[in-house]
Order: C-alpha cells, then structure tokens, then sequence
C-alpha cells in the first residue's frame, strides 16, 4: 500500500521533529486545519464514547489506551488519529489500534502518521478497511454516511486495545484469575495453574481464529450467556466446542483431558 507524503504546505515552522507530540501539534494539527477542521473539532487523547474496561469476577481493570486526536463535528466523529513517533515505521499494530477506534467512535475513517507519511482507512468493518489514496477533507468525510459496527466488532475493538504498560500490571490480572479458581474446591496449586494454561490456549486459538480466518470470537461473556439461555452451561460448552478445537489446533497436547471448573467460574474468567 502507498503511503501518502505529509503536504508540507500545510506545516507551520514545523522545525525539528523528535517525538511523537512533536508530530501531534507540528504536523497533525496543522495538516487537519489544511484539511477544514478547526481545532475545536480536535478532541486530544479522549476516551472513547464505548469505556475500555474488562471485568473478571467482582474486580475492574480499565484499559488507558486513547486516540491522540478524535475529530467531532455536530455530535458526529468523523475521523480518528494516530500519532507515531518519527523514529518508527506504519506497523499493522498501528493500524490496528486506529481501525479499532474507528469502530469504537462510530467512524469510517482513520489516519495514522509518523510525521512524514501519513495513511488513511476506509473502515468498513474491523477487519474489513482498506487505504485511501488521497487525503480527504473535512466536506468530503462528513458527506459519508454513519457506519453502523456490531456488537461483537465493539468488544473486539475494546479488547485489541486493552495493554499493560508494566509488568506488575499483568501480574495483578494473573492473580485475580488464579483467585477465581481458587475458590472452586478440590483444585491444588498446581491444578489451578493447569487449569488457567488451558484456557489461555483457548482464549488465544479464538483470537487467532478471529484475526485471521475473521470468524466470531466465542470467548466471550455475551457468548457463554446466549448458550446459557439456551440450557447449554458455560462449562459443558467450553468442552465440547471450545477446548476440543483449541486442542486439537494444538496437535492435542492435552489428550482427551477437559476443563475441570464450574460454569459460574468459567463465566468469571471471560471478558
């Protein structure tokens, strides 16, 4: 895909680009007001309109992950910004994290930049986007219509942006799972933990099966609770559709063995 070259045109004394503010106020915002938005449209590192939180069992952890710029007109977004700092390349992780904010701000549009190039997707679907070859101004993307994203894409949107800064972070994560088991009688230390591998072969295989065959991610809570309302307990459905085919995408490294935990617990551990 072609990257667009950052019209110079548009720079104000753009000077000396170091950091990823830098490529913020002396590029971004000069190149959207040459594009027609006004800075009062600019809304700088806003959390999104959908809250990045997950949940497991009763304990809360919120996601900080924001977009440097999100554009508003009229109560509509209508575009999302990424900024990078200029020492690195576009990555599809970069695109990822702006495609994702589009879907979470109801927009079909986001930019990413690193000061010298700049790129901008049509998004369509979290993983339907593809990249314009021009840079759109203000009247061209306010003249599109409201895309309309699902529920499923919104929370797949909000956990691809979930990060953890700090090792201690994740640990804090860990920790809460391994209490979720713990309170399930019978279970030693040691099974707790093999317990928890397990379902993290899972929750990855789901993802990759979504990332990269663009199937549904069924390790979720909105998942475990529609096959509940059809008489189908969490856990009966984690072993006969959800282990069985994560193991056997493992070459079956677990044998014919099967997820020991209650459907309540299971539930707890999705989010």
């Amino acid at each position: 895909m072609a990257k667009i070259s950052v019209p110079k045109q548009l720079w104000k004394d753009v000077g000396e680009i170091h950091s990823q503010d830098d490529v913020i106020v002396k590029v971004l915002v000069p190149l959207l007001k040459g594009l027609g938005f006004v800075e009062s449209e600019m809304e700088f590192n806003r959390s999104s309109p959908k809250p990045l939180l997950i949940q497991l069992g009763s304990k809360k952890q919120v996601a900080t992950k924001r977009p440097d710029i999100a554009i508003k007109t009229k109560g509509k977004y209508l575009l999302v910004v990424e900024a990078k700092p200029p020492s690195e390349d576009i990555d599809d992780i970069a695109i990822g994290q702006a495609v994702s904010y589009a879907v979470l701000f109801g927009t079909h549009f986001a930019m990413v930049s690193n000061g010298e190039s700049v790129e901008v997707f049509r998004v369509h679907s979290l993983f339907d986007y593809r990249q314009e070859d021009l840079l759109l101004n203000k009247n061209q993307i306010s003249e599109q219509t409201t895309p309309t994203f699902s529920h499923a894409e919104s929370e797949e949107a909000k956990r691809s942006l979930i990060t953890f800064k700090e090792r201690k972070e994740f640990a804090n994560v860990f920790n809460i799972c391994h209490d979720i088991i713990r309170t399930q009688r019978g279970l030693s230390a040691k099974e707790r933990l093999y317990e928890m591998c397990k379902i993290l072969f899972v929750k990855l295989v789901e993802e990759d099966r979504l990332y990269k065959e663009n199937q549904l991610n069924r390790f979720d809570r909105k998942t475990f609770d529609d096959v509940e309302s059809k008489g189908v307990k969490a856990i009966d459905f984690m072993n006969k559709t959800l282990f069985p085919n994560a193991n056997e995408r493992l070459s079956g490294i677990f044998g014919d063995e099967t997820v020991s935990l209650e459907s309540h617990t299971m539930k707890e551990l999705v989010y």
